[in-house]
């Protein structure tokens, strides 16, 4: 949801769905600069896990010296990477080898994701962990910082974020703590089901789903109907 005035989208992903949540969507959450950079994941490398990419490196160095981060004593690498740029990553040996910090730069003719920046364009982008906590026996990144320097299509950009997370609960009951009862969709957001065409949409109301008109809609009956016309063979022609 992005305003007050706009109701949202809800993704509908059913146990019973063969296949599980497409890969669009995880590759969504890799990408992202929060989740995804707290998992091993760059945004801009398109789902690639960095022990990925960094594989295909031309260029790969360990520093002799490491170097101190918020009082840690981190090791430092620097790695080049054919048609990615280049990459700087800081591990914390202290809480748990998180990458604690990395700068990568992409150039033109460097892929950012799928697409490939033109010439003149360039991307710069600095990701760091302010603050841990240990939880059990792991330790976790609760403050997040984020820059990003940019020129796409010759339109130059500066983004500078600080994200919080403010709770993180390990194992929890979730059928106790109603953690996915959809209670907080509000009406009239558009509901679109993974098991059907993306053309496929429906509306939330009072957590039914609903067509244009307002009238309820069966998914099983046209998930069922759609699994039919995919079986049905086609025609041959004479």
């Amino acid at each position: 949801r992005t305003s007050q005035s706009d109701p949202g989208l809800v993704i509908m992903t059913r146990k019973k769905d063969l296949g599980g949540v497409p890969k669009e969507q995880t590759r969504i959450i890799k990408n992202n600069s929060l989740p995804g950079e707290i998992m091993g994941y760059h945004r801009g490398d398109n789902g690639k896990r960095i022990d990925e990419i960094l594989d295909g490196a031309e260029h790969l160095q360990l520093r002799q010296h490491q170097e101190k981060l918020r009082g840690v004593d981190c090791y430092v690498i620097d790695a080049v990477v054919k048609r990615h740029g280049k990459y700087r990553l800081w591990i914390d040996p202290i809480h748990d080898y998180h990458i604690a910090k990395i700068h990568v730069q992409r150039r033109g003719n460097d892929y950012y994701n799928t697409r490939i920046l033109p010439k003149n364009d360039f991307s710069d982008e600095m990701h760091e962990i302010l603050r841990f906590q240990k939880i059990e026996d792991s330790w976790f990144p609760l403050e997040y910082k984020m820059r990003n320097k940019r020129r796409i299509n010759g339109s130059l950009g500066i983004d500078e974020n600080i994200a919080n997370i403010t709770n993180i609960g390990l194992n929890p009951d979730h059928d106790a703590l109603k953690s996915f009862t959809p209670d907080d969709i509000p009406n009239g957001a558009t509901v679109k089901f993974t098991a059907l065409p993306p053309s496929n949409k429906f509306l939330w109301r009072d957590g039914k789903f609903v067509d244009e008109d307002g009238r309820e809609v069966d998914v099983d009956k046209l998930i069922k109907a759609e699994s039919e016309k995919v079986k049905k063979p086609k025609p041959k022609r004479k």
